[in-house]
């Protein structure tokens, strides 16, 4: 267990099946933070101006390796990074994606086995599946019509997307939020 600085916010994490390094988003000071396989400390691993959130809104969110690169997305923009890293896995270079066609907030990134990134796109309710070509993030809807989906895990082949229904919580939905909550399963055509 590790602690963020005070008034940090751990959003999502990230396992780097090589290193066995462990990546996290701190959705409200705009950094990546790394806790290293034998480490015992939480270092401050990348901060950028290009990350920092107005105060009181969410930064970055879901983050994901794939293809040796490190990509992270910030939920009040909806801006795409990459972070190319070099041999010691310190942060090289960051490169700001751009999206043939958005997501509304972008959540939950997950690596896909075919190279592609699925991006939950929480308030637009819906799974897209993204594959970088240069600095573009070319997408494709994998499901639509989702209750405010937040992150999704990939097993046997079958992504597994949760539905959040956060916007209740945080009173976008004035709606109470309906029982039970759902785990939605997304079909994946890998030919794509």
């Amino acid at each position: 267990r590790f602690d963020f600085p005070a008034g940090g916010f751990c959003n999502d994490i990230a396992l780097d099946d090589i290193s066995g390094d462990v990546y996290a988003t701190d959705t409200t000071l705009g950094a990546i933070r790394r806790v290293r396989w034998e480490g015992d400390q939480l270092e401050e691993w990348l901060v950028d101006e290009a990350f920092m959130p107005e105060p009181g809104a969410f930064g970055p969110n879901g983050i994901v390796l794939s293809g040796g690169d490190l990509y992270m997305v910030r939920f009040d923009t909806a801006e795409l990074f990459r972070i190319t890293m070099n041999a010691e896995l310190a942060a090289e270079a960051v490169h700001n994606i751009s999206w043939d066609n958005p997501p509304k907030a972008p959540d939950g990134l997950t690596a896909l086995e075919d190279g592609r990134i699925a991006v939950v796109d929480n308030f637009g309710g819906r799974v897209l599946a993204a594959r970088i070509e240069g600095d573009v993030a070319i997408t494709s809807v994998l499901r639509d019509a989702l209750d405010t989906p937040a992150t999704a895990a990939l097993h046997d082949g079958h992504l597994w997307v949760t539905e959040s229904q956060v916007d209740h919580l945080l009173g976008f939905d004035p709606a109470p939020a309906s029982e039970p909550f759902f785990v939605r399963e997304v079909l994946l055509d890998c030919a794509q």
